[in-house]
């Protein structure tokens, strides 16, 4: 008997507002496969988006692999080469942590909420 469950539920959805991408995970947790996938899917969203100015909400997230975090790393540098914004928002503790671990609380910018992300943006345009 297979107990591997799949979710129907997209990894991610997508906003937008005004000139902003907000991406939206809606899992707790991702395994290698999803993330490989979310990297790809992630990767043509970012090249087809202008101008590209993201913000990453992690509300859903409850456990954030090394994987993920280089995912994110990857998005961030093809954002900044296009001359973009990315933004974090919406970690736990536990996730806020590893940011902060990692040291790319230095390199990324991480707000509290999406209402805050949201107006740090308006604010660099």
């Amino acid at each position: 008997m297979d107990q591997t469950t799949q979710s129907n539920t997209p990894s991610f959805i997508l906003e937008r507002q005004n000139d902003i991408t907000i991406i939206r995970f809606n899992h707790d947790s991702f395994d290698r496969v999803e993330i490989q996938d979310i990297r790809d899917q992630l990767r043509d969203v970012v090249n087809k988006t202008e101008p590209p100015r993201f913000i990453i909400d992690f509300a859903h997230v409850t456990f954030m692999s090394s994987i993920i975090l280089g995912v994110i790393m990857g998005i961030h540098l093809n954002i900044c080469k296009r001359d973009g914004v990315l933004t974090i928002c919406g970690m736990n503790e536990m996730t806020l942590r590893v940011f902060k671990i990692t040291k790319l609380d230095k390199v990324l910018t991480i707000h509290h909420d999406c209402d805050s992300a949201t107006a740090y943006l308006a604010e660099v345009s």
